[in-house]
C-alpha cells in the first residue's frame, strides 16, 4: 500500500508539472498553429516545451558550462575551442569555416568563372551609371589565426576558398580588388596586438584599420585627393564588453577578457 502511495504521489506531481504544458497544446496563439501535420505538431511541442520548462535556462546554463570549463567540449557546433582560450566561428548552416580548414569545399574553375562574370557585369553597370567599383574580400578569423585552431586541426595551412577566388579574379579579370586576407596578415606581423578578439568572430578595431588602410591605399590610386590615417593618431584602449561568441557558448558567468581597441 505504501509503494502504491508513493507512485500515486508522485505521478500527480509529475502530472500537475505536465498539465500546464498539456492544456497549451489545445489552446495555441494562431502564428503557432499556421501549418498542417508534423509541422503543427513540432511547432505546439516546442511552444510548450519554452513556456512550460521550468528552469529551463538555468539548467542549460550550467549544462553549458561544464562542458566548456570543466570538459573542455563546445556545447554547440556553431562555436569551436581554440588552444589559449580562442574560440572560432565553425556554423554549420553559416558558411561553415571548418570545410575551408579541411578543404572539404574548393570551388571547381566553372563557378569561379561564374562569380568572376556577375562580379564583371556588376561593375559594368555601375560604371555606366557612374560609380566606381572596388571589390574588398574579408577573411575570416581561421585563415589569419590558424595557429589558434583547434589541435586537430593543427595541419591547416591557411588556404581557404577566398584564396582561390582571389587568385583567380587577379588572374582573369581586371577588377579592383583588395585582399583583406594579405592586408592582415601583414599587419598581423607588424601590429602590437591581434586582428580579432579571442572570444569574437569578426576582427576588432586593430584588424579593422589594416583593412581600412588595404582600400584607402586603391582609393587613393582613384582619388589624389583622399588622405588615409595613420595609426599613430588613435589611441590604444581597452574593450571590456561579452563577446558574441561567449554569448553563443550560453555559459553563464563568463568574465569578459580585454581586449585591445582604438578610439579617436
Amino acid at each position: 500500500l505504501c509503494k502504491r502511495v508513493r507512485f500515486g504521489v508522485c505521478a500527480l506531481a509529475i502530472l500537475g508539472l505536465a498539465m500546464p504544458g498539456l492544456l497549451t497544446l489545445l489552446t495555441l496563439p494562431p502564428a503557432v498553429e499556421e501549418g498542417g501535420g508534423f509541422v503543427r505538431m513540432m511547432r505546439r511541442l516546442d511552444y510548450a516545451f519554452n513556456r512550460y520548462y521550468y528552469f529551463r535556462d538555468t539548467m542549460t546554463g550550467l549544462a553549458n558550462a561544464f562542458h566548456y570549463r570543466v570538459l573542455k567540449m563546445s556545447p554547440t557546433p556553431q562555436v569551436a575551442l581554440g588552444r589559449d582560450g580562442w574560440l572560432f566561428y565553425v556554423n554549420p548552416v553559416d558558411g561553415n569555416a571548418l570545410h575551408d580548414v579541411r578543404k572539404s569545399r574548393i570551388d571547381p574553375p566553372e563557378r569561379l568563372a561564374l562569380l568572376a562574370r556577375k562580379l564583371t557585369t556588376r561593375r559594368d553597370e555601375l560604371r555606366r551609371m557612374g560609380t566606381e567599383y572596388v571589390l574588398v574580400l574579408a577573411p575570416n578569423k581561421t585563415s589569419v589565426y590558424p595557429e589558434s585552431l583547434p589541435p586537430a586541426l593543427a595541419g591547416y595551412s591557411g588556404v581557404s576558398r577566398l584564396d582561390v577566388l582571389a587568385a583567380y579574379l587577379t588572374r582573369h579579370t581586371d577588377l579592383r580588388l583588395v585582399n583583406g586576407k594579405a592586408a592582415l596578415l601583414a599587419a598581423k606581423a607588424s601590429l602590437p596586438y591581434p586582428l580579432y578578439a579571442r572570444r569574437h568572430s569578426a576582427w576588432n578595431a586593430y584588424g579593422a584599420f589594416a583593412g581600412y588602410r588595404a582600400l584607402g591605399h586603391v582609393l587613393q590610386g582613384m582619388y589624389t585627393s583622399l588622405r588615409v590615417k595613420e595609426l599613430s593618431e588613435f589611441q590604444p584602449a581597452l574593450d571590456h564588453a561579452i563577446q558574441d561568441l561567449e554569448r553563443i557558448l550560453g555559459a553563464p558567468g563568463l568574465t569578459p577578457l580585454p581586449e585591445p581597441t582604438l578610439k579617436g
